[in-house]
């Protein structure tokens, strides 16, 4: 077993070991909003501009084309289903391929000073758009090798999940109730994360870094990382414990998850206590042991490099 002198001798627990997806929610700071549910007549068109946040549309009626730049071809959506641009990319959602657009801000103006037709039945499309908000600088696999465009289909919702979510957005949205643009909010974080279930779902014995989750001692080594980060692990004593000699791990999980399990492991401790500088009081030299290092300067070194910035600069800068 390898071991490094900087980093507590704790052997790890592995009773009750997380959820990796909510693990790594949990550290995102994921955030909600829905702008608006509006009926469009034929013909209509909206640009949205490149933008920080993650944005999204549901087609509760009709149906629309969406185009970006990414996309080889247009994609049709119809009703019930959901399209989101995970990293802010530019995007088109009309009527038809040919239809005048004009910019999501101007409609959203529009809707505000209450300038739209008046929304009905008869409406050839209805849209609920808004946006997901999540920290950019989050630097992990699952949410870097989040594809420029996810879409959803209507008939391909698990277990129905989506529908009831999107129901109760529909709901809320045209909803007098006291609370309900707080009760949208945070709906479009669940819809966010079932999005994500939907997408993994999907896509979990085909792509990078998804396929770890369908492996399952890749997985379980994900879970021991995840609830033991604040130990001594190591490269043969993770391997010991998923029953597998240390090379193949070394070799299947870089398959899996992008990057090897050593530096997995050192970049969660380092978004661990990126988390802790921000939420906690802690000195810096309990937040190093926290994650794992019982040399405080040698954390620090460990986090510059992650980050590019030493954690007592950092935490100067968040005030």
């Amino acid at each position: 077993m390898l071991n490094n002198p900087d980093l507590l001798p704790n052997r790890p627990n592995y009773k009750n070991m997380p959820d990796v997806l909510s693990e790594i929610l949990k550290l995102i700071r994921l955030s909600g909003t829905v702008y608006f549910q509006i009926g469009f007549s034929t013909p209509w068109g909206m640009d949205m501009d490149k933008g920080k946040f993650a944005q999204f549309h549901i087609v509760g009626h009709g149906k629309c084309w969406a185009e970006a730049e990414s996309l080889e071809n247009p994609i049709l959506l119809k009703t019930g289903d959901v399209i989101a641009f995970p990293h802010g990319e530019s995007h088109s959602i009309a009527d038809s391929l040919g239809s005048k657009k004009i910019s999501g801000k101007a409609i959203y103006d529009a809707y505000l000073n209450n300038k739209l037709p008046s929304q009905n039945e008869t409406c050839d499309a209805r849209l609920i758009c808004g946006h997901f908000e999540f920290d950019s600088k989050f630097e992990h696999p699952f949410l870097r090798e989040l594809p420029s465009v996810i879409h959803i289909k209507g008939s391909k919702h698990k277990h129905n999940h989506l529908q009831n979510i999107i129901a109760i957005i529909e709901e809320e949205t045209t909803s007098k109730e006291f609370a309900s643009n707080i009760v949208t909010d945070r709906l479009a974080e669940i819809l966010f994360i079932n999005l994500l279930r939907e997408y993994i779902a999907q896509n979990i014995k085909n792509r990078t870094p998804w396929l770890a989750l369908s492996n399952h001692q890749i997985h379980k080594a994900l879970q021991l990382i995840h609830e033991n980060f604040g130990t001594s692990m190591t490269l043969a004593g993770i391997a010991r414990e998923i029953g597998m000699s240390r090379s193949l791990f070394a070799e299947r999980f870089r398959e899996c998850v992008g990057t090897t399990p050593m530096q997995y492991l050192t970049q969660w401790r380092m978004h661990q206590a990126k988390h802790l500088l921000k939420r906690s009081e802690s000195s810096i030299n309990s937040i190093a042991q926290k994650v794992g290092y019982i040399s405080e300067p040698a954390f620090n070194r460990a986090f510059k490099r992650q980050f590019e910035q030493t954690p007592g600069k950092f935490r100067k800068q968040i005030g």
